[in-house]
């Protein structure tokens, strides 16, 4: 997996106890600074990291973009220390497609590979709002050197075989993370790059998003199926078998 990268969702509750938590098959920690204290960001967090010899990704969801609730409200200045400490190409920071003006906004420069995320936790996407969102967000920020990321909702395998079409579509002019939420879309997040997909997000202890599986999981999925779904990806419809 390679060229497939696995990022694992962490908020404080995690990073308070990082060791005691298996990192085997990581490759990325994505840290939900939503889902952690001001004081926590401010005075402990950038300490534990450092720790780590694990690529970051920074992440600052808004209510609307996810399935957890905040720990509370950050601004650009309470994390601007933090983010200077870690300010390299090896390391990410997320900035929803949809809100360009993010607390992150003074970081868009930065050496920071920048991953710019859409989410929908009620429909899936058109192909007409992928291209547009990708568009739009290239007039707003010139940002180089950037990976888009949408998630989404499907309502059957018939919808989450489109989405994945467009990934599989446009993967050959941008890079892409597609990732459809909640049981059905697990496919998604084990064989991604079959379709195109550059990473994919697991989860250390609960799920951070529907469908988060842990990393050791899906890499033994992968190991089980991937013969068999690489024959015909689009098609492959036996689900329940990946279900864990």
């Amino acid at each position: 997996m390679k060229d497939y990268k696995i990022i694992a969702t962490v908020g404080e509750d995690e990073l308070k106890k990082f060791n005691e938590l298996n990192l085997s098959y990581l490759d990325i920690l994505e840290v939900r600074l939503d889902l952690c204290e001001n004081d926590f960001v401010k005075n402990q967090l950038s300490d534990i990291l450092k720790k780590e010899n694990v690529p970051v990704l920074f992440t600052y969801r808004l209510p609307k973009d996810s399935s957890l609730s905040s720990k509370g409200i950050l601004l650009s200045e309470n994390i601007s220390e933090l983010l200077k400490n870690f300010d390299h190409s090896n390391n990410y920071i997320d900035i929803e497609l949809d809100n360009i003006d993010s607390i992150f906004k003074e970081f868009i420069n930065s050496k920071f590979t920048k991953i710019l995320s859409y989410h929908n936790f009620n429909n899936m996407i058109s192909e007409k709002e992928l291209v547009d969102f990708i568009e739009l967000s290239q007039e707003k920020t010139k940002i180089v050197n950037v990976i888009y990321k949408f998630a989404v909702m499907v309502e059957n395998l018939d919808s989450a075989k489109n989405f994945m079409q467009l990934i599989s579509k446009y993967s050959n002019e941008y890079s892409l993370i597609g990732i459809i939420m909640g049981e059905i879309g697990l496919y998604s997040r084990v064989f991604g790059d079959l379709f195109g997909s550059k990473m994919t997000y697991c989860t250390l202890t609960e799920p951070k998003a529907p469908g988060q599986i842990q990393p050791k999981t899906l890499v033994n999925l992968r190991n089980k199926k991937l013969e068999e779904f690489s024959k015909n990806p689009l098609e492959y419809h036996d689900i329940k078998n990946l279900i864990v």
